[in-house]
C-alpha cells in the first residue's frame, strides 16, 4: 500500500476516535483493502471480480511504520453521558430550585432513589488509538437510561 493512502488510513484512524468510535483491527484491514482496490481503479468487489483482502501480517507491520499508533482497550460511555455540559447542569438545577420554591417542598419529601444509576458492565473492545491518548472513549447508544449528577 502507498505511503499516501497509509497517511490518509491513520489520519481517519485518528478522526474515528475523536468522534468517539474508535476502530478496530478487522475495520482497518477492510476500510485498507477497499483504499487499495478503488487506488488500484478496481470497482468495488464482486462475485467475478473479488477484492484483494490485507492480511494481518500487513496489519502487523502497518503498527510498526506507524508509532503514533497502538492498541487499546475502548471503555464504554453512553452516549447521554457524554453530552452532559455545564449549562445543561445549570438549567436543570435552576429550573428544580424554582419549581421547591413554588410548590413550596422542603427537604421531608426529597428522596435519594439513584439506585437505578448503576448500569451492568458492558463489553470492552480491543481498538486501534493514537498511541499517548489519556483514555480512549467507545460512545453506546443505550434503548433506556439513567443518570445520576
Amino acid at each position: 500500500m502507498p505511503a499516501e493512502l497509509e497517511q490518509d488510513l491513520v489520519e481517519w484512524i485518528a478522526a474515528m476516535q475523536r468522534c468517539g468510535m474508535p476502530v478496530e483491527r478487522k475495520y482497518i484491514i477492510a476500510k485498507a483493502s477497499t483504499m487499495l482496490a478503488v487506488a488500484a481503479g478496481r470497482s468495488m468487489p464482486t462475485c467475478t471480480t473479488p477484492m484483494r483482502i490485507l492480511t494481518s501480517g500487513w496489519y502487523r507491520r502497518f503498527l510498526q511504520r506507524h508509532p503514533s499508533l497502538s492498541n487499546r482497550i475502548a471503555q464504554c460511555i453512553a452516549r447521554v453521558r457524554n453530552t452532559v455540559d455545564g449549562e445543561g447542569t445549570s438549567i436543570l438545577f435552576n429550573t428544580l430550585e424554582k419549581l421547591f420554591i413554588e410548590m413550596k417542598i422542603d427537604g421531608m419529601r426529597i428522596f435519594n432513589m439513584d439506585e437505578t444509576s448503576f448500569m451492568p458492565k458492558t463489553a470492552r473492545r480491543k481498538v486501534v488509538a493514537v498511541r499517548g491518548s489519556t483514555n480512549v472513549w467507545r460512545k453506546e447508544t443505550k434503548p433506556s437510561f439513567h443518570m445520576t449528577m
